[in-house]
């Protein structure tokens, strides 16, 4: 359930500029930041300083993404754009 969810939100980034709903601006940062954090998490380890480096960007993107998520659903939950 919450990967459909997540998956209804990626196209919102782009529907925004296309359509005349305003998405939130914290939606839309969230979106963002949660591509980056599976662009991060999909991405081969082939070296020591690769991992290191995908350590630390999954570690920042990545960590707490879930609760901002169910955060976010909680504030807007009335918002049925």
């Amino acid at each position: 359930m919450k990967l459909f969810t997540l998956l209804f939100l990626i196209p919102l980034s782009v529907a925004a500029t296309e359509t005349s709903v305003d998405i939130p601006q914290d939606v839309l940062m969230f979106v963002e930041q949660r591509d980056s954090c599976d662009h991060f998490l999909n991405e081969p380890p082939y070296n020591e300083e690769r991992r290191e480096f995908l350590s630390q960007k999954i570690t920042e993107l990545c960590v707490g993404i879930g609760e901002q998520f169910q955060s976010l659903k909680m504030k807007y939950k009335e918002n049925s754009a």
